[in-house]
């Protein structure tokens, strides 16, 4: 609210699963996050985050205008942030896609779409 970014949901197809709901939880928050502080550094007009629940895949959606091509393949490897260090160890995107891996049997990647990032955590 204090940034007027819109967020939507949006359940497709629900689902149901046994999992570590914690561990997922912080990852979709953490994503979120990453989401709500590109559009406020890039202080987007119309900001929106979309969380999209379909089958056995969660989507967080932002229109903050993408990752840079140069940066897009080290956005999952230990210490990359895009953020100042004083802000950031750059271990969240890594740390969200080891958990991911290790405790919820599923995988995270990332697709853009015009100036949309989509980060889709696809559960097994």
């Amino acid at each position: 609210r204090k940034n007027s970014i819109v967020f939507e949901t949006k359940i497709l197809n629900d689902f149901s699963m046994v999992s570590y709901p914690n561990e997922l939880a912080q990852v979709v928050l953490n994503l979120i996050q990453n989401a709500q502080d590109a559009l406020v550094n890039r202080q987007v007009k119309q900001p929106v985050i979309t969380a999209i629940i379909d089958k056995n895949r969660i989507s967080i959606q932002d229109n903050a205008g993408g990752i840079a091509d140069d940066i897009v393949n080290q956005i999952f490897e230990p210490y990359f942030t895009t953020k100042t260090k004083a802000s950031s160890l750059g271990l969240g995107l890594y740390m969200s896609k080891i958990i991911l891996e290790k405790y919820c049997n599923a995988k995270i990647e990332l697709h853009q779409i015009k100036q949309r990032t989509s980060f889709n955590i696809l559960l097994f």
